[in-house]
């Protein structure tokens, strides 16, 4: 909320946003009276933008598409993540099914995206291609992977295996799936760039494109070991985070 607290008319200017978010709401008014008070709205899109960037090389990999064109994905969870997450599917081409406890949001969603209604209990058992979970974790579980019909798990969620084990019966149960830390690691990339000083949008832009990447070695190594994606992601940030603190001691920076 910017209000003018002074004697004579504010004008605003443009905003400006850092690499990662966008304006989702402009200023209501440009110029403020004194007293007078407007409002505008950021949102981070980077955790959207790399979970979008995941769902195109999990497709990729498990059903050979080259693109999200017809594509059926039910997304669970229509907050701000959730919700961009789905509008960038949409204008991929992809068929939409939604849940969230918020009926707004899902009204919301059938008027702007023609996303298909389904209950939230229903919506992780939806008879699509790709299920999204974009809301509390601890959403996959023994039972609820066992009424998957997806052949793909990516989503923004965090921590959205109940328990280690469920990595193990989501490959079981020939699911691919894509370990949450990894594919929405957006947001962290667009934190880390303010961190860093970085100003430069193609910075965080090359290393949202590099989830893809990160994803597709860890389906590969899963595909060659018949190991669980999540057992082989958490193995790869272990090394990962070791040659980081080895970094550290000898001085140095890392950066992901």
């Amino acid at each position: 909320t910017v209000r003018n607290a002074g004697t004579e008319d504010l004008v605003l200017g443009t905003i400006t946003v850092p690499a990662g978010y966008r304006l989702a709401q402009d200023f209501g008014q440009t110029t403020l009276i004194p007293g007078a008070s407007t409002t505008f709205a950021v949102e981070l899109e980077a955790t959207a933008e790399g979970v979008f960037t995941g769902i195109r090389a999990a497709v990729r990999f498990r059903l050979g598409a080259g693109d999200l064109q017809g594509v059926r994905v039910a997304v669970q969870g229509l907050g701000s993540v959730g919700f961009n997450l789905a509008r960038l599917l949409h204008a991929a081409g992809a068929e939409l099914w939604v849940a969230d406890v918020a009926e707004d949001r899902v009204q919301r969603a059938v008027e702007e995206l023609d996303a298909h209604p389904v209950s939230v209990a229903e919506i992780l058992a939806a008879e699509v291609d790709v299920v999204a979970p974009c809301a509390l974790g601890g959403a996959l579980t023994r039972d609820t992977v066992a009424g998957l019909r997806a052949r793909v798990v990516a989503g923004a969620a965090n921590n959205q295996l109940a328990s280690d084990d469920v990595g193990e019966r989501l490959t079981e149960h020939g699911v691919l799936y894509a370990p949450d830390y990894v594919i929405n690691a957006g947001g962290v990339i667009s934190i880390a760039a303010e961190f860093l000083g970085q100003a430069d949008p193609a910075w965080v832009d090359g290393r949202i494109a590099g989830i893809a990447e990160r994803l597709e070695a860890i389906f590969r190594r899963a595909d060659a070991t018949g190991e669980p994606t999540s057992r082989i992601a958490d193995r790869l940030a272990g090394e990962r985070l070791s040659r980081a603190a080895g970094d550290r001691a000898a001085g140095g920076r890392a950066v992901a």
